[in-house]
């Protein structure tokens, strides 16, 4: 079977330390399976679930050069903390997306995204029209303090509607995650999450459209056979799969 072209929104080219060798890897394995450009959203774990100012430029400056270097390969989004000041979110974003061209925004696990503190990042999305992708889960054993499930992803949708928002990990966030933010236009869901579950990505096609659904592989922590895997063996027709590997991102970002 031909593998369809794809565009991945949710990539991690380095998760650690920086490294070329890393680079290298994730473009090599992308080729592998046709997926064209990625999405690099940094390395968001490497200085814990709430960095300063300086370790977000420093996230923000790695995915900058890897842009540079590799700009048919690779699209920017911007990290963000919003507990950090609002003087240095405004100033980085304006370098990520207004200097840079980078194509959305990245939000961790550092504020859920019910807390009023994402007004800043939400009204810096809408000014410069790039959607934020937020990563959501419900986890049976209880999320982290910060982090976000699809009910926090529904209140900001209602307080935003303008701001097309990325809800990050649907395989994470379940049937349960789709049905709390269904009714909301503008907000997206990524096919990344946990281990492919028969039936998550037909539940979402049914209940949000194949409009609204985004390939995310989230890369390196899952691979990409695994994670293409649940679209092609998703029982949806083709044209439902070719919308949701590329055309959707396209649209959504932008891009070619």
């Amino acid at each position: 079977m031909d593998l369809i072209p794809a565009i991945d929104i949710h990539a991690h080219p380095v998760l650690g330390k920086y490294s070329e060798k890393a680079i290298e890897t994730c473009m090599r394995e992308a080729r592998n399976f046709n997926v064209l450009r990625m999405c690099a959203v940094g390395s968001v774990s490497f200085h814990g679930e709430n960095p300063g100012e300086k370790e977000v430029q420093s996230i923000n400056g790695e995915t900058i050069e890897i842009v540079k270097q590799h700009p048919e390969i690779f699209t920017g989004f911007c990290f963000l903390n919003p507990n950090n000041d609002k003087t240095f979110i405004l100033e980085e974003t304006e370098r990520c997306i207004k200097k840079e061209g980078f194509k959305g925004i990245k939000l961790w696990v550092a504020v859920k995204a019910s807390d009023r503190k994402l007004d800043i990042v939400m009204e810096q999305a809408g000014r410069y029209g790039v959607p934020v992708l937020q990563h959501t889960w419900y986890k049976a054993m209880g999320n982290r303090f910060g982090e976000s499930t699809p009910a926090d992803i529904a209140c900001l949708a209602s307080r935003f509607p303008k701001v097309n928002i990325i809800m990050a990990h649907v395989g994470g966030c379940g049937i349960r995650g789709i049905i709390d933010i269904e009714k909301f236009a503008n907000v997206y869901v990524d096919t990344s999450g946990s281990q492919p579950v028969s039936g998550i990505v037909e539940f979402a096609a049914d209940r949000l459209g194949p409009g609204r659904i985004l390939f995310g592989s989230d890369t390196p922590c899952r691979s990409f056979p695994s994670q293409l895997g649940r679209i092609y063996g998703a029982e949806i027709n083709m044209r439902a799969k070719k919308m949701i590997l590329r055309e959707n991102g396209e649209t959504l970002l932008g891009i070619k």
